[in-house]
């Protein structure tokens, strides 16, 4: 079994070579996700998560301007704090912690055929947050002109290297994959990667990632498009030039069962536990935000008790 691979992964079968077709999708049974409702009173369209060292989740309002800080262990009341410095036009789509009080912002613009998309770097203190730079990230390596509101869906941190991920879709000799840009924050140009799909439908909405012990950025997503909700895992080389296939796939659909669930937000906590933040507004606002707790290890299909 890969050594690069998280604790919630580990109990699946062995990886498939990161070139090929990837590995088959293993469910996730059902009565291993724990969902609760968020209040209602809280800005609606939460998308992205990040774990704090606090212990608790920060998420982000798509057009209200505000992040949200989660306790996952319903002892404190959720906290809304503005964000100040976002330009007009741009909706909030992702956050990523980067460290001490720094954080970075994932975006999405109407503009159709643009060529650049935006991450926006700043801090976070009890006032909000407050943005002070923009890192563009050009579509030309990819060869795609992104849809309107199909910007940066995902972004995460790695060491010193930020990663973003793009909710546009692109193919390469058939395959499906999600445009990556990665930044090393010391310095030096953005560089890009290609993720290919699980699916043939699915888009990443949710990123949670880690350095590896090689130099490697290991990454965990959501791919999600209505009936397909699935966590998916890459090794990705930082130099890589080849699109880099799947080495896990979680099927999500058994485990969060019937409910009409929106994952837009992945956060992986020190245990190795997947938390995924559902969105209520996708069509119209509609009922609350919900969040999910995956715990970690444990036979995902057979109940086991979960643990690192």
């Amino acid at each position: 079994m890969s050594r690069h691979v998280l604790p919630l992964l580990a109990a699946l079968a062995c990886a498939g070579p990161r070139g090929g077709a990837g590995p088959a999708p293993e469910p996730v049974a059902a009565g291993r996700a724990r969902v609760v409702s968020l209040p209602e009173t809280l800005p609606p369209g939460l998308s992205g998560l990040a774990w704090l060292p606090d212990g608790r989740l920060l998420a982000v309002s798509e057009r209200a301007g505000q992040v949200v800080l989660l306790d996952p262990t319903g002892v404190s009341a959720p906290e809304v704090r503005p964000v100040s410095g976002v330009p007009d036009g741009l909706d909030l789509e992702a956050v990523a912690h980067l460290g001490g009080d720094r954080v970075a912002l994932g975006t999405e613009s109407h503009d159709p055929g643009r060529s650049v998309d935006v991450v926006l770097l700043g801090t976070i203190g009890p006032g909000g947050v407050a943005v002070s730079q923009a890192i563009d990230l050009a579509w030309a390596p990819f060869g795609i002109r992104p849809s309107p509101n199909r910007g940066v869906e995902a972004v995460c941190m790695a060491g010193g290297t930020l990663v973003a991920v793009a909710e546009e879709v692109g193919s390469a000799s058939g395959r499906r994959f999600a445009p990556v840009w990665l930044r090393d924050l010391s310095g030096g140009p953005v560089q890009t990667a290609r993720l290919l799909l699980s699916s043939e439908e699915g888009k990443v909405s949710g990123l949670s990632c880690r350095p590896g012990p090689d130099h490697e950025v290991v990454l965990t997503a959501i791919e999600r498009h209505y009936a397909t909700r699935r966590l998916v895992s890459w090794v990705l080389p930082i130099d890589g030039t080849e699109p880099v296939a799947p080495e896990r796939v979680l099927d999500l659909q058994g485990a969060m069962g019937e409910r009409s669930l929106n994952p837009e937000g992945l956060a992986l906590d020190p245990a190795g536990g997947a938390w995924i933040v559902s969105d209520n507004d996708h069509g119209g606002v509609s009922g609350p935000a919900m969040l999910v707790h995956l715990p970690p290890g444990g036979d995902r299909s057979s109940g086991q008790t979960p643990g690192p």
